[in-house]
């Protein structure tokens, strides 16, 4: 919520920022106008994003996943840089059955596999998370040079400096989501089909749709969705141009991607017609699917321990999720997303943005309208409303006319006593005096949500620490204990487990002896994460010696 002290500073810094920018000399607002427009400065905005995230993640490029989903998108990629696109099933899949993937008769994700592929290059160099933050910069150059363009220089960087620390992108945007790679694909597709609606060459329509297709190999509904207002301002350019062999080209190229889906669900699950995810959800939850009625079919294999916290809850809203309820369904996501967009100084931009709504342009509703279609999109699938993350990627549209209304309201200020052709200037100069304090504000309340995740991901790191440290050649077995939604998932294994140093599994209790006969030369130790304790099992044996 806006405090009091937050909302007095912020009125105190606007009204001085709106008083110093009508003071100072023309030259110096027209040079930090200058400057705001080029064309290096979106580079800038976009390498303090990538530093924003890094800090928020923990200031290094071997971030820990915090989530299932991270882990399964690690793993999938691991089976990529391999040179592979699955794993040979483990053995006795139970001991070995990691959240969100297949375990037999091969080993996958139950993802799409975009997301994997672009993880690719940072597990070769050693560096697992650089690659979403150089997406990470992409994407906030992207994001500041299209609404430089949209809404003007001074208005971009204030939303910019809304959304770089915001709830929604410290949490979606500092791990391995599929929501990074997504991010930079729909901003590209934008930037591109800009270009092209502006009189550029068939190319930019072309990385466009390029750009539209591998997000369809990252997350289909979401791409879809948001790109269904871009889709209308194109057909609309295409129908006053009459470039329609422009379009039908870029068509192709899209469809050209989505048409490597059936090969992938065919290497993965044996028929291009069955995607993994419909694999996973048929083995473990067979009511987590589109709709509004959770089927009742029973699951062809037991619910891993990493999932007995989280399946019942999963179970509940999708028994909710129904058409009468929707209203209230759609109320709460909105207050979610609400309050990870509208925190610490923000919602002044949420009362501004009653000044800046009818000063908006067709290119910034562009914007609103796929944020709105996103969120509207994801009606037909239940989810729990904190889980925000499906609607990360139209984020910043949110803070538009906010901040449209802010530089609106400087400008009026700057215009009592300045000539109108001074304003533009002057509010861009006003929109550099406020950063320092927005970006202060920001890694204030950003603070906390970097020791949670800290916190969260502490007991995993501990873990992995603690396995590397061993006497390797070794199988962990794993014991929870009692099923808790946000416990840390222990069991991400190597796809390759004939050749990896260590096991890590479930404690399956009886069945232990099992996997033990299977692997006689490994160690073998218990360990109970309840009671933080490690018990050994079995001593490996000492290597034979040599005739």
């Amino acid at each position: 919520m806006l405090t009091h002290p937050v909302a007095l500073t912020l009125i105190a810094v606007l009204v001085a920022a709106a008083l110093a920018a009508r003071a100072v000399p023309l030259r110096w607002a027209s040079a930090v106008e200058s400057a705001l427009g080029h064309r290096l400065t979106p580079w800038v905005i976009g390498l303090g994003t990538a530093l924003a995230c890094w800090w928020v993640a923990g200031a290094t490029f071997h971030v820990e996943p915090i989530s299932t989903d991270e882990a399964a998108y690690l793993l999938q990629a691991r089976i990529f840089a391999a040179g592979h696109l699955t794993a040979p099933a483990p053995p006795i899949p139970d001991f070995f059955a990691q959240a969100w993937v297949v375990v037999t008769p091969r080993l996958f994700a139950k993802y799409p596999p975009g997301t994997s592929l672009v993880l690719v290059p940072g597990l070769w160099l050693g560096l697992p998370w650089l690659v979403p933050c150089l997406l990470d910069l992409v994407s906030g150059a992207l994001l500041f040079t299209l609404l430089r363009r949209a809404i003007g220089a001074p208005a971009a960087l204030v939303t910019w400096a809304a959304w770089v620390l915001s709830g929604m992108t410290m949490q979606w945007q500092t791990g391995y989501f599929s929501e990074v790679p997504l991010l930079a694909c729909w901003l590209g597709s934008v930037a591109c089909a800009w270009r092209w609606i502006d009189g550029g060459r068939r190319r930019w329509l072309l990385v466009a749709a390029a750009c539209a297709g591998f997000g369809a190999l990252t997350r289909p509904l979401s791409i879809l969705l948001l790109g269904l207002p871009l889709a209308v301002a194109v057909w609309r350019s295409a129908r006053r141009s009459a470039r329609w062999r422009d379009v039908g080209m870029a068509t192709l190229v899209a469809v050209g991607f989505v048409l490597t889906i059936p090969p992938w669900n065919a290497a993965t699950t044996g028929h291009p017609l069955r995607s993994p995810l419909r694999e996973y959800t048929e083995d473990y939850l067979p009511w987590d699917r589109v709709g509004f009625a959770i089927d009742s079919t029973a699951p062809l294999l037991p619910t891993p321990p990493d999932l007995e916290g989280i399946a019942p809850q999963l179970a509940r809203v999708h028994r909710e999720h129904t058409l009468a309820r929707l209203p209230r369904t759609l109320f709460e996501r909105a207050l979610w997303v609400s309050g990870q967009l509208f925190t610490h100084w923000r919602p002044a931009l949420a009362l501004l943005a009653l000044v800046g709504i009818w000063r908006l342009g067709g290119a910034a509703w562009v914007g609103l309208w796929a944020a709105l279609a996103e969120f509207l999109g994801h009606a037909v699938w239940g989810h729990q409303a904190g889980w925000t993350l499906y609607y990360a990627e139209g984020a910043a549209a949110w803070y538009v006319p906010g901040a449209v209304g802010l530089v609106a309201v400087v400008g009026w200020l700057v215009r009592r006593t300045r000539p109108d052709t001074e304003a533009a200037p002057r509010a861009a100069l006003a929109a550099v005096v406020l950063l320092p304090l927005l970006l202060w504000l920001s890694v204030a309340g950003s603070r906390g949500y970097r020791e949670w995740r800290t916190r969260r991901a502490a007991d995993s790191r501990a873990f992995t620490e603690m396995v590397a440290a061993g006497p390797g050649h070794a199988i962990y077995f794993v014991r929870y204990g009692t099923p808790a939604a946000g416990r840390p998932a222990l069991i991400r294994n190597d796809p390759w487990l004939a050749g990896a140093r260590d096991w890590i599994v479930y404690d399956l209790g009886p069945r232990n002896d099992e996997l033990l006969r299977l692997a006689p030369d490994r160690a073998a130790f218990l360990v109970d994460v309840a009671a933080r304790r490690v018990t050994p099992l079995r001593e490996a044996p000492p290597p034979a010696t040599p005739r």
